[in-house]
């Protein structure tokens, strides 16, 4: 379908980090982490609407394996505050690629494919912002300005609702239930256990339901 180029940020932790709710062994936790967010990056770079990937994390092995599939890679800019950085990034986005339209994505969709994120990208397109509910409908998957000036994203708590005061437009079904963020062991194992398998990716069932947490 045809859209406008998009850049999406797709914020990282350092894999040694992420997924800290999970209840499982470091190194189980670590693998699953980066499975998640290599996943997620290589469904984003094989999306015809995006123009760019911008990968931000701090972690150095993360950085070099994400250059390697073909994003662009920054430091995180502000610790301890993803909203913030995530506005800093983007204002980078703009300054490299200025006119595009500027995304964040969460890093744990794996079950991602290019076709969900084309679908949901050329949905928010004519909105100046728009986003994806997470699973669980409080947190947010997807945050989508047509400008830089208007991206102001509400990732954490009930971000959703934030999300919505603050005159974004809600994506209905912008993206399947089983392509957004997961935080319990069971549906995130299962998960990428399911993206891994996928040779080529396959499309989930938009009736497949998980349990997810609100991101980040």
């Amino acid at each position: 379908m045809s859209t406008s180029p998009v850049v999406v940020i797709i914020p990282v932790k350092p894999p040694s980090v992420g997924k800290s709710r999970l209840g499982m062994s470091n190194t189980r936790r670590t693998a699953l982490a980066t499975g998640f967010a290599l996943d997620t990056i290589a469904a984003v770079l094989a999306t015809p609407a995006v123009a760019h990937a911008l990968v931000v994390t701090d972690d150095f092995r993360f950085a070099s394996t994400a250059r390697d599939l073909g994003s662009a890679v920054i430091p995180d800019g502000v610790a301890g505050d993803l909203n913030a950085s995530l506005v800093q990034a983007a204002l980078e986005a703009a300054r490299r690629w200025p006119a595009h339209r500027v995304a964040a994505l969460c890093a744990d969709v794996p079950a991602l494919t290019p076709d969900d994120l084309d679908a949901a990208l050329a949905a928010a397109e004519g909105s100046a912002t728009a986003f994806v509910r997470d699973t669980a409908g409080t947190g947010t998957s997807l945050y989508v300005a047509t400008r830089v000036d208007d991206f102001e994203p509400q990732f954490g708590n009930q971000s959703a609702e934030l999300h919505l005061r603050g005159g974004a437009h809600e994506l209905m079904g912008g993206l399947p239930p089983c392509a957004r963020t997961s935080t319990t062991p069971v549906t995130s194992a299962r998960r990428w256990r399911w993206a891994s398998a996928a040779t080529p990716r396959r499309r989930c069932s938009r009736t497949e339901h998980t349990t997810n947490g609100a991101h980040p």
